[in-house]
């Protein structure tokens, strides 16, 4: 048998759930046991653990199959042998995450790894998570594929490979693809990704992300593949305040990419070391800042200094402002007045014009069941959201999950004032960090800015830019991140006046549109 056809009915095995592993080489992760580990057996739906297995070309793996499969990390350390596996898949149609530490391995020659999605799967909802942590901490496939599918792969969730502490992502010969079919990132954080050929695919929705010091090495001269994807914007330093070098070692035939910054000492709460202090520092201590609500909490150093740093060094996007505006006050108050007598919220949207305008009856087609709240107003600025939310617009209410689409008005602001990418970006994260605060139980989605402009445009590339730069706050645990503009342009990029008559705001086609590009993502997040 194939190994293409060996997958495909083992993925039908699982998603029916029937029991029969061991036949044909299913396995899926359950955490039976409590502990996590990969190397229990009572964590597997089966009579053994995958890697127990004489020959892994007869295992197919899965993790985040079903609400109740992975609720919890899977953990690969270095006191096991090296997982091994044909195909390991994180996070197929519910979140999931494998955690490779303290030395652990995971993949041999062979091995496929599979981010967010699955390559076999029609339609693929998960969102998964690999970490990989600690000096000889290594994560191989012979290919990766992150939140990407084949042809027959119509839509993937999200997936994020996180490397620290100098741990190693490794990519073999058979090709990998890192978002195109989905949101797929790999944040080089402190560590090392290597390429050794094959084909290096990443979408409109993939990104690789160097913090200074780190490294992405790619076996040949790959100048040219590196160097076209660093203008399209798909492989970035964590802060437009670094820059990235790629040089080719004609000596020992690698590429090598580094990102570098202009500071040579970085301040206390500078933890991404982009030689600022800002909220793009709390992507790098996200698990500290999202379990501590009281920011003057002395339990939480790190997060008081890094508050302590926004405070000097503030600015406008993250100042919370009220407007002057005769409607605009009252639709505040109204709001206040309607949370009063409003059934309980389950889902809400957080927004500017964009998601007051939503077409009513799309609205109610795909919402009404969560009994929604439209929090969105025209002409918003992040930081007139800020205001509105530290006034009173989420007081009492317990949302399972709150929508968040802001920013494209700080970009063409009607005062004049000029916001850069990354002020319009820590508004984002200031607005998620009061929603966490606030709303301690809800989960957060962030929506890429929408395209605007009939063409591709400075106004689109700061967009596009600031939104980068906000997903590296989401976990997908309890922060998301999607990137559905795609959608809404053709090949040519070109947004439309049929769904975005205006080329800024949809209408009830666009409205549509999106709604359908998130309902997969909204109904995994809200559990019905």
């Amino acid at each position: 048998m194939c190994k293409k056809t060996m997958l495909v009915m083992c993925l039908v095995v699982v998603l029916s759930m029937a029991m029969k592993a061991s036949a044909i080489g299913c396995w899926w992760f359950t955490n039976a046991g409590g502990d996590q580990r990969w190397d229990n057996l009572v964590n597997w739906v089966s009579t053994e653990s995958p890697i127990t297995l004489p020959s892994y070309e007869t295992s197919a793996v899965y993790l985040g199959v079903s609400p109740t499969t992975a609720s919890v990390p899977v953990i690969i350390d270095g006191t096991m042998d090296t997982a091994s596996f044909w195909g390991l898949s994180v996070g197929v149609n519910t979140s999931a995450e494998a955690d490779i530490v303290s030395g652990g391995k995971c993949g041999i020659p062979g091995s496929q790894m599979f981010v967010g999605c699955n390559e076999w799967v029609g339609t693929s909802n998960g969102h998964g998570v690999v970490n990989i942590d600690g000096v000889g901490s290594v994560g191989y496939g012979e290919s990766w594929t992150i939140a990407s599918g084949n042809v027959a792969a119509a839509n993937c969730g999200s997936g994020i490979v996180n490397i620290t502490n100098g741990g190693q992502m490794v990519l073999g010969w058979w090709g990998s693809f890192i978002g195109t079919k989905g949101t797929g990132t790999v944040n080089i954080i402190n560590g090392t990704m290597t390429y050794w050929g094959g084909g290096l695919t990443i979408g409109t929705g993939g990104r690789i992300v160097l913090y200074p010091g780190t490294k992405f090495d790619l076996k040949g001269d790959q100048t040219t593949l590196v160097n076209g994807l660093i203008v399209q914007g798909r492989i970035t330093s964590n802060s437009s305040r670094c820059s990235l070098v790629v040089v080719y070692d004609e000596d020992f035939d690698w590429t090598h990419v580094t990102s570098t910054c202009t500071c040579t000492t970085f301040k206390t709460a500078d933890f991404n070391h982009d030689c600022y202090v800002d909220f793009l520092d709390f992507a790098v201590f996200a698990q500290e800042w999202l379990t501590c609500y009281d920011w003057q909490n002395p339990e939480c150093e790190c997060l008081s200094s890094l508050c302590a740093g926004l405070e000097t060094g503030s600015h406008q996007a993250i100042t919370p402002v009220a407007r002057s505006d005769s409607w605009w006050q009252q639709r505040h108050a109204d709001i206040l007045s309607q949370l009063a007598t409003h059934p309980p919220v389950n889902l809400v949207f957080i927004g500017d014009s964009i998601t007051q305008s939503f077409d009513p009856t799309v609205w109610n087609q795909y919402y009404a069941s969560y009994n929604p709240l439209n929090l969105g107003f025209s002409g918003d600025m992040t930081q007139n959201v800020l205001w509105r939310l530290e006034n009173g617009e989420i007081n009492g209410i317990s949302p399972k999950l709150a929508v968040i689409l802001i920013g494209t008005n700080n970009t063409c602001p009607p005062a004049g004032q000029v916001y850069s990418a990354e002020e319009i970006a820590d508004g984002i994260m200031a607005i998620c960090c009061t929603v966490r605060r606030n709303l301690p139980n809800t989960k957060i989605l962030i929506l890429a800015i929408f395209p605007r402009g009939e063409y591709p445009s400075a106004e689109r590339n700061k967009n596009a830019a600031a939104s980068i730069l906000a997903s590296q706050i989401a976990d997908s645990k309890t922060i998301y991140y999607m990137d559905i503009n795609s959608h809404f342009l053709d090949p040519n990029s070109r947004l439309s006046t049929s769904i975005f008559p205006d080329f800024l705001h949809p209408n009830a086609a666009g409205d549509t549109i999106w709604a359908d590009a998130i309902k997969p993502t909204i109904q995994n997040l809200m559990g019905f």
